[in-house]
């Protein structure tokens, strides 16, 4: 199984963009989920905790053909987003040769081996995608 743990904000979009998704963010993104075949992406960006945005992120996967997120990390603000992830990972199993996380702002400590560092300038971009399909061995 491959999970990524996906950060909306500095991976699907960019200062540059001026847009909410970016449409080269995007397909980069779609390129990896199709490189990958049966991901499953859970949403750990700040954008779980609004539906408007959710939903506009659902029209988008969809219009993209990528595949929709299966859960979200815990919605508990008390939570730093690497506690987050790792209770998401205990109450579904995953083990963490399993997982990758993409995140434009480095919180990970525990996990820093599986963290795939995006730039808010750039957001996601070809490197960072290699860098998902090493992590996971897929060449």
């Amino acid at each position: 199984m491959k999970y990524i743990f996906l950060d909306i904000d500095g991976v699907l979009n960019n200062y540059t963009s001026g847009t909410i998704l970016d449409d080269q963010n995007v397909q980069v993104f779609k390129e990896l989920c199709d490189a990958l075949g049966d991901v499953h992406i859970i949403i750990s960006s700040s954008w779980r905790f609004f539906d408007d945005a959710l939903m506009d992120l659902k029209d988008c996967f969809e219009s993209y053909g990528i595949p929709l997120w299966e859960g979200i990390t815990s919605k508990d603000r008390k939570l730093q987003r690497e506690e987050q992830v790792l209770l998401y990972m205990s109450e579904h199993n995953i083990a963490e040769e399993e997982m990758v996380i993409l995140d434009d702002i480095y919180f990970f400590k525990k996990l820093k081996h599986r963290f795939v560092n995006t730039s808010m300038k750039d957001g996601l971009i070809a490197k960072d995608m290699e860098r998902v399909l090493e992590l996971f061995e897929v060449c």
